[in-house]
C-alpha cells in the first residue's frame, strides 16, 4: 500500500546548492569536485567524517595558468584497501581520469590521503573525479584542507558545511533529515523511519521514504532494504536485462555444472511470484541450493566445494557474516547464495525461520519465463512466501525487513562451523 500522505522536499536542493554542497560523481558525467582558491601551500588533505571508505579516481591540482602541480608530488594516505600496492594512493595523482578507482582505503573512522607537494606553490584550483558507479556517494563528506607544516590546517572546502548554516539549523528534524538524505547521509532519515513504524505510523514512514527517494532517483540511487543502494526500479532495462541473463545463468551452472538443485528465493522469489519480474524495491538477487549430503559437516564441505567450481567457473566469491555466499560474476552481477538441505522430508533453508516447508513445496523444481530467460523456482513457491512473509506476503510493503535473530541459532554450523 502506497501512503497517501506527501511530504514537502522542495526547499531541500536550493539550501544545498547555497550552502556550497557539490554532489560529484566521476569521469562519465564529467561533474567533479572543484575548488578554486588561491591559496600558498605544501600540503593538501582530503578527508571524509566519520566511519567510512575513501575511494577516489584522480586528484588534478593546478597554478592559475592551468599547470599540473602534481609533478614530483608524494602521497600519504590512512590506510590501502587489503594492502594492496595498487590502492596506495600513488595513481591518484598521476595522469588522467580513467572512471575506476584509483585510491581504495580501508573502511576506518575519518580516512584521509595527504599530497605532499614538496615546496610551497599558489594552487588556484584542485578538482577530485569521484568512482565512476554507483559508490560515489561515499565521498560526499568530504573536506579539503591546506597546510604547509601538518600541523596548523586551513578548510578549503567542507562539503557538509550546510550542517552548520542557519537555514539548516532553523529546520525541523525531519526537514533536517531529507537534506542530509538529500546529500548522502541517511542515518537520521533512517532513524525517523524506523521511529514512526515502530509507533504504528507508517503512512508517515512510507511517506517519508518516497520523499527520500524522490531526492534520491534522479542520481539513479534509492533508500532501500540495504541502505543507500541501487533497486531494480532505478537500474536501466540494460542492468536489468543483464541481471536476468546472469541470473539465468547461474542457476544453471549450479544445476548442470556442479549438480545441486537451486532456485530464486526471498525477496527475488517474491518479485517472481507477485509479478513475473524483480520486485522494483528490491536491490539484490538470492538464490538457495538444496544440498546433496545430509551431516553438518558435509553441507560445509559441499559448500566449499561449491565455492571452488565457483571461482574455476570465472565468478568471485566470498564468504558473509550471515552464513551466505556472496557471489559476482564476470559481467559484475552479484548473488547472495543460501544453503539448505532436506531432513526428514522437511527442507530446512538458511535463513527462514521454523517451521520448514515440507520437501515437496520445493522439489522437484520449475521454470517460468521472465524476460526471455529461464528463471528455476520451488515447485511451491507460495508456502515460501508464507513461511518468510507471513499471510499477507501478497501486499507490497517497501518497509519490510527480515529479523535475522533466529538464524544463527537455526543453523549454528553454517554461521560457526560447528
Amino acid at each position: 500500500m502506497v501512503s497517501e500522505l506527501s511530504i514537502d522536499s522542495g526547499f531541500v536542493k536550493p539550501l544545498l546548492a547555497a550552502n556550497g554542497f557539490q554532489l560529484f560523481t566521476g569521469l562519465s558525467d564529467n561533474l567533479p569536485l572543484t575548488i578554486n582558491t588561491n591559496r600558498q601551500c605544501r600540503f593538501i588533505r582530503l578527508q571524509l567524517n566519520g566511519l567510512n571508505i575513501l575511494n577516489l579516481d584522480k586528484v588534478l591540482i593546478e597554478n592559475v595558468d592551468g599547470k599540473n602541480l602534481l609533478e614530483g608530488a608524494d602521497i600519504f594516505v590512512s590506510s590501502s584497501f587489503e594492502q594492496q600496492a595498487r590502492f596506495d594512493g600513488k595513481r591518484l595523482i598521476v595522469g588522467k581520469p580513467t572512471g575506476g578507482v584509483n585510491y581504495h582505503s580501508e573502511y576506518e573512522v575519518e580516512p584521509w590521503i595527504v599530497i605532499d607537494l614538496k615546496q610551497v606553490k599558489t594552487i588556484a584550483k584542485i578538482t577530485v573525479f569521484n568512482r565512476n558507479d554507483r559508490f560515489f556517494y561515499r565521498a560526499m563528506s568530504m573536506v579539503v584542507s591546506s597546510s604547509n607544516d601538518l600541523k596548523s590546517w586551513s578548510v578549503l572546502h567542507d562539503n557538509y558545511a550546510f550542517k552548520l548554516s542557519a537555514d539548516y539549523l532553523q529546520l525541523n528534524q525531519t526537514q533536517q533529515a531529507l537534506v542530509d538524505c538529500a546529500a548522502m547521509d541517511i542515518a537520521s532519515l533512517n532513524d525517523l523511519i524506523a521511529k514512526h513504524e515502530n509507533n504504528g505510523e507508517k503512512d508517515t514512514a512510507l511517506a517519508l521514504l518516497n520523499a527520500a527517494n524522490s531526492l534520491l532517483h534522479p542520481v539513479d540511487l534509492a533508500l532501500g532494504p540495504h541502505g543507500l543502494t541501487q533497486t531494480f526500479e532505478v537500474k536501466s532495462e540494460q542492468q536489468k536485462n543483464l541481471a536476468y541473463s546472469q541470473l539465468s545463468q547461474f542457476l544453471t551452472d549450479l544445476k548442470q555444472g556442479f549438480g545441486v538443485n537451486a532456485f530464486v528465493s526471498s525477496g527475488t522469489l517474491l518479485g517472481f511470484v507477485r509479478k513475473g519480474e524483480f520486485l522494483a524495491h528490491d536491490d539484490d538477487l538470492d538464490i538457495c541450493y538444496i544440498s546433496n549430503k545430509s551431516t553438518p559437516e558435509e553441507i560445509v564441505n559441499e559448500r566449499k566445494d561449491i565455492t571452488a567450481f565457483l571461482v574455476n567457473q570465472g565468478y568471485l566469491v566470498a564468504e558473509s557474516d550471515v552464513a551466505h555466499l556472496w557471489v559476482q560474476s564476470s559481467e559484475d552481477v552479484q548473488f547472495d547464495l543460501f544453503t539448505g538441505w532436506i531432513e526428514n522430508d522437511r527442507c530446512m533453508m538458511n535463513p527462514l525461520p521454523l517451521p520448514e516447508v515440507a520437501a515437496s513445496d520445493v522439489l522437484p523444481l520449475q521454470t517460468m519465463d521472465s524476460h526471455g530467460y529461464p528463471i528455476i523456482l520451488p515447485a511451491k513457491p507460495e508456502a515460501l512466501m508464507v513461511l518468510n512473509y507471513g499471510e499477507n506476503w501478497q501486499v507490497p510493503d517497501p518497509l519490510w525487513k527480515f529479523d535475522w535473530s533466529h538464524a544463527p541459532k537455526l543453523y549454528d554450523f553454517l554461521y560457526f562451523g560447528k
